[in-house]
């Protein structure tokens, strides 16, 4: 069984494997989602920060829905969880 829960706070949870299939599925081929390291520490935070940003509302699983905090600007919504944002780059980045 793969991890389903995630961040420091367990602030991501997926109720079962199928549901993170989907949400990897989505977060790894969606061109509405951009991960960015956010380098906070320059402005005083304690580090950088992992986020996930969601651009459109449209076809986003409600796995992700339900676990992303509101966004800004542009951005719809957003996830803050390092474990998260490495296991999705690091699909992303084998192509």
């Amino acid at each position: 069984m793969s991890q389903l829960v995630y961040g420091i706070h367990g602030q991501v949870r997926f109720r079962n494997e199928q549901e993170k299939q989907e949400a990897m599925d989505y977060l790894t081929h969606s061109p509405d989602v951009d991960l960015r390291l956010e380098h906070n520490e320059e402005q005083g935070a304690w580090a950088e920060e992992k986020r996930i940003y969601f651009h459109s509302t449209d076809g986003v699983p409600e796995c992700l829905r339900r676990n992303w905090n509101a966004g800004i600007g542009l951005v719809v919504g957003r996830i803050n969880a390092a474990d998260l944002y490495d296991e999705v780059k690091a699909v992303r980045d084998r192509g």
